[in-house]
Order: structure tokens, then sequence, then C-alpha cells
């Protein structure tokens, strides 16, 4: 029977995020909530909690079904890029420990962040401008 993902696994990432990576206690919080909800997604998608086993044999088309919920969540596209995020870097982490000899996450795409278009400045904004005087 393979181990189940447990807190265990997550923690030595948790650390790592936090000493090495030096992300900031909300951006790791973030993260750890993002491989939570990961967690879920497997357990629902598959039917079985994620077991190490399940990670080492884990395709990019798993990821992309994740990817998809989120968009039938309607969930906006920073927190869709951020979740994907979570889960590559978490995968890079047992990468590099070791646990792992791909990254199914790796070659997932994100979706691109509308740009947006600069704010017009206020007529009082620009009446504020124009009353500066020249450079010498």
């Amino acid at each position: 029977m393979s181990e189940t993902v447990t807190p265990p696994l997550l923690e030595p990432f948790r650390r790592h995020l936090q000493s090495e990576q030096r992300l900031s206690p909300r951006t790791v919080a973030a993260y750890m909530g993002d491989l939570s909800i990961f967690m879920a997604f497997w357990q629902a998608y598959k039917g079985v909690p994620l077991t190490v086993e399940q990670i080492v044999k884990m395709r990019p088309g798993e990821m992309r079904a994740f990817l998809a919920q989120g968009y039938r969540e309607k969930l906006a596209r920073s927190t869709l890029q951020r979740r994907i995020a979570a889960v590559r870097s978490w995968f890079r982490f047992l990468e590099t420990a070791g646990l792992l000899d791909h990254n199914p996450a790796k070659w997932v795409t994100t979706p691109k962040l509308g740009k947006r278009l600069p704010r017009a400045p206020s007529e009082e904004e620009t009446v504020r401008l124009l009353e500066y005087p020249p450079p010498p």
C-alpha cells in the first residue's frame, strides 16, 4: 500500500519556501493552501488520496485537468497561475530531493494575465501637471 501524502512530506517544502526561497509568510500560506486544494482535487478526480507512488506516475494531462477545474470555477487567471506555480514548485523540490524523476507540472502552460491599459489622468491631475513650471 502506498503512503498517502501527509504534512511530513509537505513540511520540508514549507521550510524550503520560508528559509531558502525566503518567500513572504502570506505566499507560503497561499502555496500550502494551493497544495491542499490540489490534494483535494486529486481525491475527487481519481477517487483515492494522493500518494507518493501516484505523484511518480502523474502526467501533464492530470495537471491540465486541475487547471481546467479552476477554469470551471471561474477563478482569476492570477489564482490559476499561483496554483500551478505552487504545485510546479513542490514537484521541482521533490525532484531535487530525488523523490521524482520528472515534474508533471513543468510543461503545463498557465493562462496569460491580461495587460491593463494605463489610466488616463483626471482633469484635476492634468491641470496640476500643466501648472508646473517647465524645467530650466
